[in-house]
């Protein structure tokens, strides 16, 4: 039996569509949590790599924290441009 070392946490990701008809996929509240793909799956393996780099960079302990109590994120609301 083989073990693994991945460790895993649930969090929402935020989709959006590119104009160019791929996907951006974020993580709000965790700045630099953030990926693009032509494809969903890809959009999110991208964002796996970054996350990964993340952890590096804050450390996993930290990184969780971050994620646990810092996703702020409120939803969407409409919003009009007026111009000339």
């Amino acid at each position: 039996m083989i073990k693994s070392n991945k460790k895993s946490f649930g969090t929402n990701i935020l989709v959006e569509r590119d104009i160019s008809g791929g996907f951006i996929v974020s993580i709000p509240g965790i700045n630099g949590a953030h990926a693009d793909g032509m494809t969903l799956e890809r959009a999110v393996k991208n964002l796996n790599e970054v996350m990964s780099l993340l952890k590096e960079h804050y450390g996993e302990k930290k990184l969780f924290n971050i994620v646990k109590n810092e996703n702020r994120f409120f939803g969407v609301i409409p919003y009009s441009v007026e111009y000339v």
